[in-house]
């Protein structure tokens, strides 16, 4: 596994174990869509010939369908685009992410865990990247935050998100690349349950 893994694995195993022993109260269940949006900072690493950071500011905003079962956890599915910029260089992800939300206790304001993965495409919108234009990635995600019902049709979600992509290799110069990205993001977010 790649070495951006490495904590947010580690952090995934954390957030796993506090799920299986969720004693989660019974809610109301049903589909919700949902938008949102964050920012924060990411680190793009390079590993090949020559071995290269880059740390980019990053705007995030996204789009949910998910479904609330009986336990008052969730599944969700998230349509994501991610802008990363630093001086004149940009990039650009776009993925699914595949979620599981574990919200604790019956009350308004209830906090949660998650962890999920995503599929990702890669783009390069400026000229001084080494990779090839576009390139697939699979991502691990963990998230922290909490959740405010304002009424049993609408919420409000803040929250932390950490996610680690790892993008398919490429070649420069005859030497393998592995590019890995790592993101750490606040946000916030509503849903609409019907």
């Amino acid at each position: 596994m790649k070495s951006a893994y490495r904590s947010t694995l580690s952090t995934s195993v954390l957030i796993s174990t506090l799920i299986l022993c969720n004693v989660a109260s019974a809610s109301d269940t049903g589909f919700y869509l949902g938008i949102g949006g964050s920012g924060g900072s990411a680190t793009e690493s390079q590993e090949g010939v020559i071995n290269t950071d880059y740390d980019y500011d990053h705007s995030q905003g996204d789009l949910k369908l998910g479904w609330v079962l009986e336990s008052g956890n969730r599944f969700e599915i998230s349509a994501n685009a991610i802008d990363l910029e630093i001086s004149d260089d940009e990039r650009k992800y776009e993925g699914l992410d595949f979620d599981w939300y574990v919200p604790f206790g019956a009350q308004r304001l209830k906090p949660f865990v998650g962890i999920g993965f995503g599929l990702y495409e890669y783009t390069d919108l400026g000229d001084s990247n080494t990779v090839n234009k576009n390139l697939e990635g699979i991502a691990l995600n963990f998230m922290a935050g909490v959740l405010f019902a304002f009424n049993e049709n609408l919420e409000l979600e803040l929250s932390y998100e950490g996610k680690g992509i790892g993008w398919e290799e490429t070649q420069a110069v005859g030497a393998d690349i592995e590019t890995t990205t790592d993101i750490s993001s606040f946000g916030f977010g509503l849903r609409f349950k019907f």
